[in-house]
């Protein structure tokens, strides 16, 4: 906690610094998902989402898999970095 910083304000603080990791993850995901991102063949999240909604009707834990394992990477990405800043 910062020294000096109502605790409301010093917590805000602290996840506005877990941000920006978590948001440029996202964006690379999204582009990949787009088309937009790296080689056709390499394993990236959004490819992986991308590649898998042709088969979301019949198996539809191949979007969910991917889906979640993102989301749950950004999200330890961010408590990680807020308890790195916070301590």
């Amino acid at each position: 906690m910062r020294v000096g910083a109502r605790s409301t304000r010093a917590g805000a603080a602290d996840v506005l610094n877990a941000l920006p990791p978590v948001v440029v993850g996202l964006v690379v995901a999204a582009l990949s998902f787009l088309g937009l991102g790296a080689a056709p063949d390499s394993p990236e999240w959004g490819a992986v989402l991308a590649d898998s909604l042709a088969y979301v009707e019949r198996a539809p834990w191949t979007i969910i898999a991917p889906a979640t394992g993102l989301v749950l990477l950004a999200l330890v990405v961010a408590l990680v970095r807020v308890t790195r800043t916070s301590s």
